[in-house]
């Protein structure tokens, strides 16, 4: 039988308390290299984050709103995979999203659940939030498409 060491067990005994988890979130701070005071939008918790991919993604464009799967070291969160960096969208863009999913989705804890149980379509949005912010004045320019099937 195979069997696991001490700091083997260890470490998925806190991989089950705190499980990977997907994160719509906004930095509020940086207080080192590579690393983000991050707050999930949804949730409402802030977090510390260890992401060097969202340190280079902030070399070459400003984010609004980040999109990440994240892990717990034991020490401080970690992004996994793709790094989510949203140029034009906010959470209300998200909240709107999410809403025309599916219904259900009328509050932060049942969105959050949706982005648990079927993150695809919140990654899909990576496209079409590379589009930069555009103003006229004061006014954000807002552009809707639309298609009919």
């Amino acid at each position: 039988m195979w069997q696991l060491d001490k700091k083997e067990r260890n470490y998925l005994e806190q991989q089950a308390k705190q499980p990977w988890r997907f994160s719509f979130s906004v930095i509020v701070e940086q207080p080192a290299e590579d690393f983000f005071i991050m707050k999930d939008v949804f949730a409402g918790d802030e977090f510390l984050l260890y992401s060097p991919g969202v340190a280079n993604t902030l070399r070459d464009q400003r984010a609004i709103l980040w999109f990440n799967l994240l892990g717990y070291n034991g020490t401080c969160w970690q992004s996994y995979g793709p790094i989510g960096a949203y140029n034009s969208f906010d959470p209300d863009d998200i909240f709107f999203f999410a809403t025309e999913l599916s219904p259900d989705n009328d509050d932060e804890e049942s969105i959050l659940a949706d982005i648990e149980n079927n993150p695809l379509p919140y990654m899909l949005l990576f496209t079409g939030s590379n589009y930069p912010l555009t103003s006229f004045k004061k006014d954000q320019v807002v552009h809707v498409i639309s298609g009919i099937y």
